[in-house]
């Protein structure tokens, strides 16, 4: 590649983006994700799904406190409960790794 030909891509790329830089500032509204009066949206659980309806992510409230439950597309889980305690699944649902609540944590298993 001669410097002719790469001054001439350089100088292309640089009056690309200029230009898709214009045509987004001015052709497109800005989005806001919340509304300036939005209500306050209240549930005793939210679910996000994939596009075939599989469960990704569970917000819950319990006795405890709250309790998040994020899978994997893998199948791999890590659960949050409300006493602060984390533990992370494996595919096939066995216990990989664990942390207790608040509180002492024993020096031995």
């Amino acid at each position: 590649m001669s410097r002719l030909q790469y001054a001439g891509i350089c100088v292309l790329a640089l009056a690309g983006s200029f230009g898709g830089a214009f045509v987004a500032g001015r052709g497109a509204a800005p989005v806001h994700a919340q509304a300036p009066n939005a209500m306050d949206l209240r549930a005793r659980s939210f679910t996000v799904v994939d596009q075939r309806g599989r469960t990704v992510a569970s917000l819950r409230a319990t006795r405890a406190g709250a309790e998040l439950t994020i899978s994997g597309m893998a199948g791999g889980r890590v659960d949050v409960e409300g006493a602060g305690s984390i533990s992370i699944h494996n595919r096939v649902g066995k216990l990989v790794w664990s942390a207790p609540g608040p509180g002492i944590i024993p020096a031995t298993e």
